[in-house]
């Protein structure tokens, strides 16, 4: 399974930054882009890296992935919106 990420995209999570890597490259730039808006000192375009959840997986079970508790694993807006509605629907 593909998994992106892009360069300096970060969230603010409650226990330091979390890294996202995206199941879907679009969600990826259009997350970065929005961060971008408010930060104009990031590059106009992203630089997009992909690798694999196998890779992911890998490395976290092998300890040689540093940072492993900042990464966050992020549906496509799609699926998250398809989730929402099936847990409150709409009257």
């Amino acid at each position: 399974i593909p998994l992106f990420v892009a360069d300096r995209l970060a969230f603010a999570g409650s226990k330091g930054p979390q890294l996202p890597l995206f199941v879907d490259k679009s969600d990826c730039v259009m997350s970065y882009q929005r961060l971008r808006s408010g930060k104009s000192s990031l590059p106009e375009k992203p630089n997009v890296r992909s690798t694999s959840l196998l890779d992911e997986l890998y490395s976290m079970e092998k300890g040689t992935r540093p940072g492993v508790s900042q990464l966050a694993f992020y549906a496509t807006a799609d699926d998250v919106n398809r989730a929402a509605s099936m847990i409150n629907p709409l009257p």
